[in-house]
């Protein structure tokens, strides 16, 4: 099932995006849009199960900055 969705969808959402780290963010997309299907629909998590429209600013400003491949926030420092 990895490969599958490597292959067939990670691929070809990261050949749409542009900057660094295309994979890696195509990943988070897919991520991120899974994990909220998955709340809402399967496990039924009230809080996501209201007007959708109501959390598009939020879900939207997650997806734009992994398409944009600019981060929402600085990136902390790792520690050495």
């Amino acid at each position: 099932m990895r490969e599958l969705i490597e292959l067939r969808f990670e691929e070809g959402l990261a050949e749409g995006l542009t900057g660094e780290q295309r994979r890696e963010r195509a990943a988070l997309i897919m991520s991120v849009n899974i994990g909220f299907l998955l709340m809402r629909d399967v496990l039924g998590v009230g809080a996501l199960n209201g007007d959708a429209g109501d959390l598009d600013p939020y879900l939207g400003a997650a997806l734009e900055s992994l398409v944009d491949g600019s981060p929402a926030v600085d990136r902390p420092e790792l520690p050495t």
